[in-house]
């Protein structure tokens, strides 16, 4: 594995790590470097939309995820797709539970 700090991977990571510590805005800087540079793993979509949902901005991780999927679409990606809509329940649920004062992390 490359470790330059211009491989895909590590801005995704970088961005995970970002969401463990809550820092969500800098999660969103450092995903979207990975998104663009490897728009083909579902992981950066998935960091993208973590990062919204710990920030309760439901629609933007949804749309995260509307992303990713078009793209899976675009490129006939069938595991990208199922793991995104996958995400989609799950950040659905958590909207749910949030209207109700019962989000959690």
């Amino acid at each position: 594995m490359d470790k330059t700090p211009y491989t895909p991977v590590f801005w995704l990571n970088l961005g995970a790590h970002f969401i463990q510590i809550g820092e969500y805005q800098a999660s969103l800087d450092y995903s979207l470097r990975g998104i663009h540079r490897a728009p083909d793993k579902a992981y950066g979509y998935l960091v993208f939309a973590k990062a919204y949902s710990h920030m309760e901005d439901f629609d933007q991780a949804l749309k995260a995820c509307d992303i990713g999927v078009d793209f899976g679409k675009a490129h006939d990606d069938a595991h990208l797709i199922k793991e995104l809509e996958e995400a989609k329940k799950r950040i659905t649920s958590d909207f749910e539970q949030s209207k109700y004062g019962t989000f959690s992390s």
